[in-house]
């Protein structure tokens, strides 16, 4: 099942903690689409899945920001 969170006009460190807080509450195999305009966001986010065992299925720059989406690990 896929997800959005749109965390454009937030500043670090809240695209990440939204975006953790969305993640727990998703079934292993769901995917959720981030946008963000923080330029940290894709860094942080794409550390949050190699230290939660995420999988970043994409990561893109799109008008205003960044479009990355994950799919929630186990």
């Amino acid at each position: 099942m896929d997800h959005q969170l749109d965390t454009k006009g937030l500043t670090c460190p809240l695209p990440l903690f939204r975006t953790k807080k969305v993640l727990s509450g998703l079934l292993p195999g769901d995917v959720l689409e981030v946008e963000a305009s923080d330029p940290q966001a894709p860094i942080e986010i794409r550390n949050l899945c190699i230290m939660d065992g995420h999988e970043l299925l994409s990561d893109e720059t799109i008008e205003g920001g960044f479009r990355l989406r994950i799919r929630r690990g186990r």
